[in-house]
């Protein structure tokens, strides 16, 4: 096929400083996507080898589009240099004479299954692995290569960071709101940043006075990119929050000239598929106190029947120091206590204290949510080394207060259907068969796992396909599991409940001193159990976990006090892969998620496990990629559809002449603005032999200039012209040019 550059005046090309412009700022938004990513992780060393991973994928991109190789060369090319980039940085131990080899397949492999391994039980933020490392490399070159095939070979600058946006609304899933703000300014800033330097790009190529073509194009994206800074900075700084969302703007101008409001506070997940983490005996707080209690942080009240597992997500208000605590609901019976708390080493934001505390005496600045009766530490991440005073109402609620009589105003969120297997209702009514109150129910179901299970640290049911069931099969498990599945059967027998997190009241280490005992609390000493809601008695706990005992319900479970005493009993679990916060392990900030044992052979099944995880991971790429695509290619059969007027006659020409044309600009024949349809038909005829393209551009240039209305037979004519046009051309264009006109992309000059 004749080019077009040497048979008429060419389109100007883009000034080369706007196209490099426009490259820069598409990198732009790959770091700040990949800059994301350090959400879900405990550390960000990862960023710069991930920044040089993005970095080389654009320069090799636009490289490689600037030599003018075919698609079917490119591709593979890139794909080539990707996977040695991606060796040198991350398996340049395993690699031979600079080439990877079978040793580099191995440690692929080795690396994946660390990763991918135990990823079901992860929450993050997670320890930095070498396996997610890669990972995330091979996603990020994937996501360049196509960002800058689809903006600067295809013409398609929004549909180039489509798959940009669908990486970061996945991954900040899994990052559970951290840095959401951060985040998404960083990504929308850079993307409109690039948009601005894209339309400059576009602009450089007009017919500008050329001596002022690049002083035009440099005005137009100067505008547009303080423009659209301004808009980030302002939506980032003072825009109300995003419905759904849980990270509040850097500043709130609704708050101005008011007090602080409330905060809504979310934990990691805690069920019957959490492994038991590292246990502490290291001293997290020490208690002043009349009588032994367990001191409890929060509870959690959402259970998502997918993972098993229960989470909670309150709004806390804000509360003065040594003021009376708003409650929900009276207790039958009652005393008033006293407690002094010294935090040590505690982390998290909640503060231990009695069931239930009417008031906090604190030089901290205290924030309350009377559903669950916590108080947290407000404008912190994690606690101070302080002592404070709580007065609290202990319960002395017995069998006799739990009447079944009255109404009962708790949420619908703590009677949600579970949604278990039918094996798992089956025990339940089994269980209380029989039983006609809902406390004598309770006393059944607790009676039959003090009766029928014992405690086990060692447990996992990680990876059965129903932890639930597992675990009643087994009937082995430490706290996390009796008190998921109890408040799950309780729920099914129509029960309100939850499970509360917090500690048992630990170790009596000095007398009574002033009417006060002392207690020494230490991380393995962190628990939880079931709170379900009785008609007549309220919110009350039982102990479904052989070996524990609550001080407080002593006279309602008839369960004695007991906890785990030091080494030579089994030890609570202190933190899980899906650590809640404020039961921690050690004085790090955040615990960290278990690894493999490296010395131990993977077993072929663990193997195929972490290999199908990958695979998952990279499909979740590409799939955003196709998806990328399919928009595009909707998006272009609709444009064309419309176009043609819905049935106008004059609106089906229309869509006929410009159908030819995209052929034709597919075919390096651009129509220039001064031309008209029978100059420009005549141009092209003279190049390829077009006849029918005269006829097509008579009936567009009587829609243009007639007097008379088309009719359906101008407009038949019209489309079978341009069909005609097509299939020519369809003949005489390489195989890229069809895949471009499918996306409805274009040709530069």
């Amino acid at each position: 096929m004749t080019s077009t550059a040497t048979s008429h005046p060419p389109v100007p090309d883009s000034d080369p400083l706007a196209k490099l412009l426009a490259e820069v700022s598409l990198c732009g938004v790959t770091l700040a996507l990949t800059w994301g990513f350090a959400r879900l992780f405990t550390s960000a060393s990862f960023l710069p080898r991930l920044f040089s991973v993005a970095v080389v994928a654009h320069v090799a991109a636009a490289l490689a589009r600037r030599c003018r190789l075919s698609f079917w060369i490119t591709t593979p090319l890139l794909a080539v240099v990707g996977v040695l980039v991606l060796s040198w940085i991350h398996l340049r131990h395993s690699l031979t004479w600079g080439l990877p080899g079978a040793t580099t397949l191995s440690e692929i492999r080795q690396m994946t299954a660390d990763a991918f391994s135990p990823f079901r039980r992860l929450v993050a933020p997670v320890e930095v692995n070498r396996g997610f490392e890669l990972t995330m490399g091979v996603g990020v070159w994937v996501l360049a290569v196509f960002a800058d095939g689809a903006a600067f070979s295809g013409q398609a600058p929004t549909q180039a960071i489509v798959p940009h946006l669908a990486v970061f609304v996945g991954s900040s899933v899994f990052a559970r709101h951290r840095g959401d703000v951060a985040a998404a300014t960083a990504l929308s800033g850079t993307a409109m940043v690039y948009f601005a330097a894209y339309r400059a790009l576009g602009a450089s190529g007009r017919r500008w006075v050329q001596s002022e073509r690049r002083r035009g194009a440099s005005s137009l994206f100067r505008v547009g990119a303080l423009i659209s800074v301004g808009a980030v900075a302002a939506a980032a700084l003072m825009a109300p929050r995003i419905p759904g969302a849980t990270s509040k703007g850097w500043v709130d101008l609704r708050s101005l000239g008011q007090g602080p409001g409330p905060v809504e506070v979310g934990n990691p997940l805690i069920g019957v598929g959490n492994l038991l983490g590292a246990q502490s005996d290291e001293l997290l707080f020490s208690v002043d106190a009349e009588a032994p209690h367990y001191w409890r942080l929060t509870s959690l009240e959402e259970y998502e029947p997918a993972s098993q597992q229960w989470r909670t997500r309150r709004s806390y208000h804000q509360v003065e120091s040594d003021t009376r605590l708003p409650t929900e609901g009276s207790l039958p019976a009652s005393r008033s206590e006293r407690a002094v708390i010294e935090l040590t080493k505690l982390q998290g934001i909640w503060l231990p204290a009695p069931f239930r505390p009417t008031s906090v005496k604190t030089e901290i600045e205290l924030r309350y949510d009377p559903g669950t009766s916590s108080v947290i530490a407000g404008g912190r991440d994690t606690l101070p080394a302080a002592t404070y005073e709580v007065t609290a109402e202990i319960p002395e609620t017995t069998g006799e207060h739990a009447t079944g009589i009255g109404a009962r105003r708790v949420e619908s969120r703590y009677i949600e259907n579970p949604q278990v297997a039918a094996s798992v209702d089956e025990l339940t009514q089994a269980i209380t068969a029989g039983k006609t109150t809902e406390f004598d129910q309770m006393r059944a179901l607790q009676d039959y796992f003090r009766s029928e299970f014992v405690y086990d640290a060692g447990v996992d049911y990680s990876q059965s396909a129903d932890p639930t069931a597992a675990f009643l099969a087994a009937k082995s498990g430490f706290c996390q599991q009796f008190a998921s599945t109890f408040a799950v059967m309780a729920r099914l027998l129509a029960i309100p409940s939850r499970v509360a997190v917090g500690f048992t009241y630990g170790d009596e280490v000095d007398p009574v001193r002033s009417g006060l005992r002392r207690f020494d609390v230490r991380g393995r000493q962190a628990h939880a159990w079931p709170e379900v809601y009785l008609r007549g008695a309220g919110w009350v706990p039982f102990e479904p976990t052989p070996g524990r005992g609550n001080p407080d319900a002593e006279q309602l479970t008839g369960v004695q006090p007991a906890q785990d005493d030091g080494p030579e009993q089994p030890a609570e679990p202190a933190a899980t892969t899906t650590a809640v916060p404020a039961v921690p392990t050690t004085s790090s900030a955040t615990p960290q998620p278990q690894e493999p044992d490296r010395a131990t052979p993977h077993s072929a099944s663990t193997d195929q496990g972490s290999a199908s995880n990958f695979i998952r991971v990279l499909a979740g790429i590409l799939g955003s990629v196709v998806a990328a695509l399919g928009g595009r290619i909707l998006w272009v059969r609709y444009r064309r559809h419309r176009r043609r007027g819905g049935g106008d006659p004059s609106g089906r020409v229309r869509g006929a002449w410009l159908d030819a044309c995209e052929w034709l600009e597919l075919a390096r024949i651009r129509r220039m603005a001064q031309e008209t349809p029978t100059e420009f038909s005549a141009r092209a005829s003279r190049i390829i032999g077009l006849d029918e393209l005269a006829e097509l551009a008579r009936l567009e240039t009587m829609r243009l200039f007639g007097d008379e209305p088309l009719d359906d037979i101008d407009a038949e004519a019209a489309e079978r012209a341009a069909t005609s046009v097509g299939t020519k051309l369809l003949t005489q264009t390489d195989r890229r040019a069809r895949v471009f006109h499918l996306l409805g992309f274009t040709r530069r000059n």
